[in-house]
């Protein structure tokens, strides 16, 4: 028994060293003195990344408190087909409330929206069918409703290049890159 336990202690170790290994190595390459004077991955994938745009239209919004309202969202500058979207959407949600994603493009399925504790909106879509591969120099992925709950000024805010936390596409062929170009939305509540 005491054999057991000491092999369940050894084999947890050994896979939280992994673990720490494995996320130094991609995280931070820099701290093992790995990729010396060349790009890291990061920085290249955001090179990559800045090809596409992120769209949220109307970027300037003035409704009645209790009033929903609709975000367009799409992505501009698409040289290939995106398989995946993560985005990260900070607003005052004493204001706001993030009510449903509607109008999907068919070529997504299962969008996936919640509101995280620490106060944003993580919206997720992934493509149908990898095979498909819609490619289209635009792509108007949903429609985002809101509810304006009490009058004030707020704005939408993309949370972007946060270490912790931040706006991701998957493109064919590309890694995960991380979204470095998208708008805020302004909202005016009466």
């Amino acid at each position: 028994m005491k054999r057991n336990s000491f092999l369940i202690v050894i084999l947890s170790l050994i896979g939280l060293m992994f673990t720490a290994l494995l996320f130094l190595l991609t995280q931070k390459p820099q701290l093992l003195g790995l990729n010396k004077g060349t790009s890291t991955k990061k920085e290249s994938a955001q090179v990559q990344a800045e090809l596409v745009r992120a769209v949220l239209l109307p970027e300037i919004i003035e409704v009645s408190a209790n009033q929903t309202f609709i975000v367009k969202l799409s992505y501009q500058n698409l040289k290939s087909a995106l398989q995946a979207s993560d985005l990260l959407l900070n607003f005052d949600t004493d204001l706001l409330e993030f009510v449903s994603v509607t109008s999907l493009n068919p070529a997504f399925i299962n969008p996936r929206a919640l509101v995280s504790d620490q106060g944003y909106l993580v919206l997720s879509f992934v493509e149908k069918d990898v095979q498909t591969e819609p490619v289209a120099e635009e792509l108007m992925m949903a429609d985002l409703t809101f509810r304006a709950v009490s009058s004030g000024k707020v704005t939408i805010e993309p949370i972007l290049n946060n270490e912790a936390n931040s706006s991701m596409v998957i493109v064919k062929g590309l890694t995960d890159n991380q979204l470095t170009n998208i708008n805020s939305v302004s909202v005016v509540i009466k």
